[in-house]
């Protein structure tokens, strides 16, 4: 039984090597470097201040809305209401962990220090939410409130955001 390597003589030295890939120069490795990264820049996300505050905001709003209503749920002596209202809260921290990782990942992606924008945002909010508390400019209960926050929370969280993330 004759097999195919007993057919077809065995390769030279120079067929051995066509097999191969030739390997690239510094200028082809160089090239295709700069067209990976120019292709990593194409995929970044568009508008990256835009979102973390719209995100930021939307999940702001949300919060400071319910914990100002959840009193009256609290006033219910239904039990299920009362453990609702604790499972609303637990799907809000889940948004907000979220938010947070969505936010540390734009940082990521375009490679920009994150850490004095949550200090500083966390001291604007901080300030605002103490404000809102004391009832500086307006009554405490006053709805107007939730909307001078959500604004604040925004126009914080979008300057911040295009100050230190670095395109």
């Amino acid at each position: 039984m004759k097999t195919r390597s007993d057919e077809q003589p065995p390769l030279t030295p120079e067929q051995l090597g066509d097999l191969y890939p030739t390997p690239k120069t510094y200028d082809e490795q160089e090239k295709e470097t700069a067209d990976r990264q120019e292709l990593f820049k194409a995929r970044r996300t568009r508008l990256p201040a835009f979102k973390v505050a719209l995100f930021g905001t939307l999940l702001f709003a949300a919060v400071a809305y319910y914990a100002t209503t959840v009193e009256l749920l609290w006033m219910m002596a239904d039990i299920t209401v009362t453990a609702f209202s604790y499972l609303i809260w637990v799907v809000l921290l889940l948004f907000l962990v979220k938010w947070v990782r969505y936010t540390a990942n734009i940082f990521y992606e375009y490679s920009s220090p994150m850490l004095a924008f949550w200090l500083i945002y966390g001291v604007l909010i901080g300030l605002g939410v103490y404000a809102w508390q004391r009832g500086l400019w307006l009554a405490h209960h006053d709805i107007r409130w939730l909307f001078m926050l959500s604004g604040l929370q925004f126009v914080t969280c979008y300057i911040l955001a295009k100050v230190f993330i670095k395109k």
